[in-house]
């Protein structure tokens, strides 16, 4: 068995119980890049009673001390940024020259959140009652479960743990099954870094049921971080009610792409075409579901839009000169293919692509040629839109600042958005991100992923 690769749990390399193994294959010519162990109810148990024990230590450790190994991660995963890019092609299939800013935008998180650990501050407050005071405290919450989704295999993984672990927690990690070597290869630096045995965990399974019913409801876990669909997240809340497990959910998106005409012609052109295709080939909750622009400058957008994604090149991740890999698997490329039928029967036009492609190159993966599809639709107008609520995750604006633009920005209902910008390891995500960013906090600290708890108590007045 030597090998598979194993799980990382309380500091060691393990095996499943009885040798379970899945296979981890890639998208681009399905071969079977590695075998991985599958956990299970044994594994599990293991992990989050290594995390719960060790979290007592960890918690207390001084701020600045968690801080420095997150920098040691930092510094780490700097130095092995291309063999991790590797990795995330290997088993994810994107570019790898997009890899390789994925996993350098990823290890920001660490550098962001070791310097942010030492801030996490508490408050006095008033008290109605003469000669007292209220004194609040925020200290970490205890073990973590996180579960992370396959379209970004470094940055997902490092948005969730860098900011639990500054703020003295444990986590129990569990990778999508498509893509759990990038996760195992941050474990395996954690480790040189000196991150404690027990204080990040990974475990590996394609067990999805079986996470939910015992990772998920370990009366050990006091906080569950998940990114992926809408309707698992429900499944989950549902399911942490019943122990009132805090949650920090990132769920999928319908988040519309707004061009109004005076904004910046080729900034948003280009802008367009990186949000629809150049993030996992559109396979991300950010990219666009849908593009508006505003009536008087759709005749010459239109067109641009579909020279430009004429131009992109589809290809496995290593070719040169790659701008989009496959897509994870066959159910997706079937599902965006019946996308795009649908689309067409519902009076969109097909200008480009939208087929699957043939070719040596293509033949084992699982690609299909960049489309772009679209109809107009005159109840809009120039309101560019129609009615603005997202109905999802993150829309993006281009606007040049004049006019309506921030009058429909505030009309918006979304958890982010984008106006002009893209992420950054800094600023707010998740559920609440963009109601704390309204509030005009000047530093968002470790509150887009709570991952502290607070206490409350009564202090005589001086």
């Amino acid at each position: 068995m030597a090998d598979v690769e194993r799980m990382y749990i309380d500091g060691e390399w393990v095996l499943a119980e009885g040798g379970a193994t899945f296979d981890v294959t890639n998208p681009a010519d399905r071969t079977v890049v590695a075998r991985v162990a599958n956990g299970a109810g044994p594994e599990i148990q293991r992990a989050v009673t290594a995390a719960h024990a060790a979290f007592r230590a960890w918690s207390v450790l001084a701020p600045k001390d968690r801080g420095r190994i997150l920098l040691k991660i930092q510094e780490l995963m700097q130095d092995r940024r291309d063999e991790l890019a590797r990795l995330v092609t290997l088993e994810n299939g994107k570019p790898y020259e997009e890899a390789k800013k994925e996993v350098q935008f990823s290890l920001g998180y660490f550098g962001w959140f070791a310097e942010e650990a030492r801030r996490i501050t508490g408050e006095w407050i008033p008290s109605p009652q003469a000669g007292k005071r209220y004194w609040v405290l925020r200290q970490p919450i205890g073990p973590v479960a996180a579960v992370t989704p396959w379209n970004f295999p470094a940055t997902m993984v490092t948005r969730k743990i860098a900011p639990a672990l500054a703020a003295g927690c444990t986590v129990v990690l569990k990778p999508a099954s498509a893509t759990p070597l990038t996760a195992l290869a941050i474990a395996r630096i954690t480790e040189v870094a000196g991150l404690p045995p027990g204080v990040f965990n990974v475990l590996t399974t394609n067990r999805s049921r079986l996470v939910g019913t015992e990772l998920l409801t370990h009366p050990l876990i006091r906080k569950i971080g998940f990114t992926g669909s809408t309707e698992v997240g429900k499944g989950i809340m549902q399911t942490a009610a019943q122990q009132v497990t805090r949650l920090s959910f990132e769920l999928g998106g319908n988040a519309p792409f707004i061009v109004f005409e005076d904004a910046d012609f080729q900034a948003a052109l280009d802008g367009a075409v990186a949000m629809k295709f150049l993030r996992v080939g559109g396979q991300s909750c950010i990219c666009a579901n849908r593009i508006y622009v505003q009536r008087g400058i759709a005749d010459r957008f239109i067109p641009a839009f579909v020279e430009a994604v004429k131009r992109l090149k589809v290809a496995p991740g290593f070719e040169s000169g790659a701008q989009i890999g496959p897509l994870i698997n066959e159910d997706t490329r079937a599902k965006v293919h019946s996308l795009v039928e649908d689309a067409v029967k519902r009076g969109a036009k097909l200008v480009t692509g939208g087929h699957h492609l043939a070719g040596d190159s293509y033949a084992k993966g699982f690609f299909l040629c960049a489309d772009g599809a679209g109809r107009r639709d005159r109840r809009h107008g120039d309101r560019a839109g129609g009615d603005l609520r997202a109905g999802g995750a993150d829309p993006h604006l281009r606007h040049g600042g004049r006019g309506n633009p921030p009058r429909q920005r505030d009309q918006i209902r979304a958890s982010r958005l984008f106006l002009h910008a893209r992420h950054d390891p800094a600023g707010p995500h998740g559920r609440a991100a963009r109601v704390r960013a309204r509030r005009g906090q000047r530093r968002h600290r470790l509150h887009p992923r709570d991952p502290v708890r607070r206490l409350q108590g009564i202090r005589p007045r001086a």
